[in-house]
């Protein structure tokens, strides 16, 4: 097993209290959120595209 960092999981936590996200995509979100960077991606059914950290490839 990996060590999981306690901030990848908090923000794990808030994603899924704020979201009807899947644990797989909103640990996808938190990878990003923990590291300050932004989630590209084209899901945009799990994913709002109105979030300031994610955005859509083809509307960039």
């Amino acid at each position: 097993m990996l060590p999981v960092e306690q901030l990848l999981v908090a923000h794990v936590i808030s994603i899924r209290s704020e979201n009807r996200i899947k644990l797989p995509d909103a640990i996808f979100w938190a990878t990003a959120k923990s590291h300050q960077a932004l989630l590209v991606t084209r899901n945009t059914e799990y994913f709002p595209e109105d979030q300031a950290d994610i955005r859509i490839p083809y509307r960039i």
